[in-house]
This record gives structure tokens, C-alpha cells and sequence, in this order.
């Protein structure tokens, strides 16, 4: 099954190595220092862009970011609907998902927005979601992250190596190590980053608080979505200082928004209705999927034990019993959610699935054609689609639609590479079957057969653009191997 969860090893092979991207995140941001120092050179956009580049290596390294498309599509279609309603911006907006279970969200330079799968996970409606995207989108929109750079000696990228290297080491349960992080990096900035950091905080609320106008989500959500993020507070309390909070002055920020919401009744009564539907059919598909399977059993149980006629609720908890390969029972429970939602595509694919593991392509086809037009589950559906036309030996078609998948930019679905290696397998095509076969071993970061496998496409591949790709990653393999 495609969305079954990887194991914490597959993430990250061993502790020390996950160590290693910490270290040179913060060690390169120390040198980097040296080179952006605020006395020398303000940070331009080119310095930010180039900064956000190692940054985004870094936090890709990790493992950490979601790579499922339903589930990342979520929260990259309510950001595009923000950004799109801005003004030129010299970035290109991304917003990812992590597989944190922290109630968080932030920014990083370069306009590359996180958000925690624990946020969403806590959240109750699309509104509160937008609400914080709106908010950091307001910091990338403002350069809050560069001005804090150029406008102090003391809080420089360094600090803001050393918070993102504690959050990071937080998430995979080394909080120690995590909070010893944060909190040296935090004492480094002393006190300027105190009263600045207040500063952007309401600025970004305020500029959120208009996106939101624009975009026709309910500012509401940003004042509700806010006192979650207080409540959840790591600490649990408002005497611990701001400088040890991700999101300082939460009191005084709710105070300000329910006077911005105050001022403009009208507005909030004309906004668009935003459908929390959909929103909670992906916020239980992440507790199904990347929740420990038996509390998220224990969680779905209790859910439909209050409320038995809701179908994200029959959803979540048939991807929480596919991890744990009780098909059977899954699909039960998908059946139920059907009959609540009928025609749902989300509903239909994970059925489709079911198929697919029992050995009947052919109803798995029958039920992806219905729904591979709709644009929430379309690159899943290719996926599903492309294995089932594998199996039942319609080769050309298969090819077609796994390379659809391929052919979008950081595709998602990996695993794609090795099925049209499969194919070229059965077609007898040794070349094209080992350079995709390195592809797909590139991507799930298995550099030791990626490296032997294109080594063995270069020996019969004859197509030269295909040549030139496969000695740009093995040169990509070497330096990696160097570092």
C-alpha cells in the first residue's frame, strides 16, 4: 500500500546520523555568519534565496517533510490562495507539512512555510488552519527573518540555526538536546530578540488579518487558531519568558485581534463559507497515518463510539488498521464511510487500494477511472492506477501514468521510479530498467545502489540526455559521499 507508514528507521538510519545534518546546519549557518555579518552586508534577496537553498537541503535531509500529495495539497492550496492575493513578491511561496507531532508552525528564509502535523492534527476548522498560514506567510511577506539579521550584531543566522536545530532535534524525541539547543541559541540573541520578535508577531498578525479579508477565510480562525497555539504552549504557562516561546506574546496578540475582529463585523459576516469537510477528512488521515497505531485505534474507537455516522472518522480509523494490515476490517469501515459520503474520492481510493492488496487490478482500475479527474486524489490515482495496469500485463498505460507522476516537479510518489523499472524489466530493456531503478533508489536516499544501478544503465543506455542525467546524480552521490 502506498500510504502505509515507514518505519522511523527509514527516516533516519541511526541517531548519529541524523546528528550529522544537525551539526552541519548549525556549524555552516556559524560560517555563513561570518559571510552575511550585519556590519558588512545587509541580506539581500539573492543572500536569502541562497541561504534558503541550504536550509531547505538541510531540513530535507531529515526525513521530516510529509511527501504524501493529498495531505500536502491541503495545506499548499489554502497557502496558494493566500499568496495569491499578494502583491509581486521577489520569492516563491512553499509550505510543507512535517512529521511533528508539536503544536507549532514557522518560517524560514526564502518564503518556505512549515507546519507540524500536530498543528493541524489540533486544529478544528480550515479557517484556524489559514488563519496561522496567513500569519508566517505575513513574516515571509515582511522579511522579519532578514531584518532580525540586519538590524542586530547579536542575533544573527547563527541563533536562527540554532531554534531550527532544536525544533528539529525536538521532533524526533530528544528533547534535552532540543530545548539545550534552543535555549543557547536563544541566549545568544539576549535580549534584542526579546522586543523584536513581539514586534513581527503583531505586524504578522495584523498583515495576516488582511490576507485573510482578501481571501474570503474567516479571520476568526487566526484569533482561535492563536489560542490553541497558547493553550498547547510547551511550557504550559505564561510565566515562562517569551524569549523561550515559539510564538511570544500570545496574550497580548489575542487582546489586539479581538479589537481588529471588532472593527469589522460586515466583513466577517460577507466572508466565504470554507467547507471544514474536506479539511477533516485530511486531518484524520494524517492521526491514521503517522499517529502510533494503537493510540490512534484507542482515539478512532472513542471518535465513533460518540459519533457513529461520521465519515472522517470511519476514514482515519481504515488507514490506522492498514498500517497494521487488518484489510479485512479496514475496509469495513470504508464501506461505512461510503455510504455516509457516497462518490467521495478520498473514500474511493483508499478502497481501491484495498483491491490492489488482495490481488483484483481490475477493480481497482474500475473504481481509480471514476475519480482520476478529481485534482484532491489525481496524483494518487495515477500512482494506484499505474500498478494495477502493471499487474493485469497493460504495460504501455502503466508507463503513461507512472510517468505522469515522475514528471511533476519533487514528485511525491518515489516508488514510481521502481514500478517503470519494473517495466522496462518485462520489456526487456536493461538500460532504461537500471537507470530508473537508480532514480528511485536516489530518492528514498539509498545512494550505495543508486550509484550500481546507473553505473549499469551507462553501459547500454544510448539516449544522451538520459546519459547526461544519470552521470549529473552519480557526481551528486560522489559529493554527497564527501561531506
Amino acid at each position: 500500500m502506498n500510504h502505509i507508514k515507514e518505519e522511523k528507521g527509514d527516516i533516519l538510519k541511526t541517531k548519529t546520523k541524523y546528528y550529522v545534518f544537525l551539526l552541519i546546519c548549525f556549524f555552516y549557518t556559524f560560517a555563513m555568519c561570518v559571510y552575511y555579518s550585519p556590519e558588512a552586508n545587509a541580506l539581500t534577496i539573492g543572500k536569502e534565496k541562497e541561504l534558503a537553498k541550504e536550509y531547505m537541503t538541510v531540513i530535507k535531509n531529515t526525513g521530516l517533510i510529509i511527501k504524501d500529495p493529498i495531505i500536502a495539497n491541503l495545506v499548499k492550496n489554502i497557502g496558494n490562495e493566500i499568496t495569491s492575493k499578494l502583491p509581486p513578491q521577489p520569492f516563491n511561496y512553499s509550505f510543507y507539512v512535517l512529521n511533528v507531532s508539536d503544536f507549532n508552525a514557522f518560517a524560514i528564509p526564502g518564503a518556505n512555510i512549515f507546519v507540524n502535523r500536530g498543528l493541524i492534527t489540533s486544529l478544528d476548522t480550515v479557517d484556524e488552519l489559514a488563519g496561522i498560514l496567513a500569519h508566517e506567510t505575513a513574516h515571509s511577506v515582511n522579511r522579519h527573518i532578514a531584518q532580525l539579521i540586519d538590524k542586530s550584531k547579536i542575533v544573527s543566522i547563527a541563533t536562527f540555526a540554532g531554534i531550527l536545530a532544536g525544533v528539529l532535534a525536538g521532533s524526533q524525541g530528544e528533547g534535552d538536546f532540543g530545548q539545550a539547543l534552543t535555549m543557547g541559541s536563544l541566549a545568544a540573541g539576549q535580549s534584542a530578540m526579546l522586543s523584536y520578535t513581539r514586534e513581527h508577531e503583531i505586524e504578522a498578525d495584523q498583515k495576516g488579518f488582511d490576507y485573510l479579508l482578501k481571501t474570503g477565510f474567516s479571520p476568526t480562525g487566526l484569533l482561535t487558531g492563536l489560542k490553541k497555539i497558547r493553550e498547547a504552549d510547551f511550557y504550559g504557562t505564561d510565566d515562562i519568558p517569551d524569549y523561550f516561546k515559539t510564538h511570544p506574546g500570545t496574550k497580548t496578540r489575542i487582546a489586539s485581534l479581538e479589537v481588529m475582529l471588532a472593527r469589522y463585523p460586515k466583513k466577517l459576516e460577507s466572508a466565504q463559507k470554507h467547507t471544514n469537510y474536506n479539511f477533516d477528512m485530511i486531518k484524520y488521515r494524517i492521526i491514521g497515518l503517522y499517529k502510533n497505531s494503537l493510540e490512534s485505534e484507542k482515539l478512532f474507537a472513542k471518535l465513533l463510539q460518540k459519533n457513529p455516522d461520521n465519515a472522517a472518522y470511519h476514514y482515519g480509523y481504515a488507514l490506522a488498521l492498514t498500517k497494521q494490515l487488518k484489510f479485512d476490517k479496514a475496509n469495513i469501515h470504508l464501506k461505512k464511510a461510503l455510504v455516509i459520503k457516497l462518490f467521495d474520492p478520498l473514500i474511493l481510493l483508499e478502497i481501491s487500494n484495498i483491491h490492489l492488496h488482495n490481488d483484483e487490478p481490475q477493480k481497482a482500475v474500475n473504481i481509480l477511472k471514476g475519480i482520476e479527474n478529481d485534482p484532491v486524489v489525481s496524483s494518487a490515482v495515477l500512482y494506484s492506477l499505474g500498478q494495477a495496469q502493471l499487474e493485469l500485463g497493460n504495460l504501455e498505460d502503466a508507463k503513461l501514468n507512472l510517468k505522469k507522476i515522475i514528471n511533476k516537479p519533487a514528485t511525491a510518489l518515489p516508488k514510481a521510479y521502481y514500478y517503470i523499472a519494473k517495466i522496462y524489466s518485462k520489456e526487456n530493456n536493461p538500460g532504461l530498467k537500471h537507470f530508473y531503478l537508480g532514480h528511485y533508489y536516489f530518492r528514498i536516499k539509498n545512494n550505495k545502489n543508486a550509484r550500481t544501478h546507473l553505473i549499469k544503465a551507462l553501459e547500454t543506455l544510448s539516449d544522451d540526455k538520459k546519459v547526461e542525467e544519470a552521470n549529473s546524480i552519480l557526481k551528486e552521490i560522489k559529493e554527497i559521499s564527501l561531506l
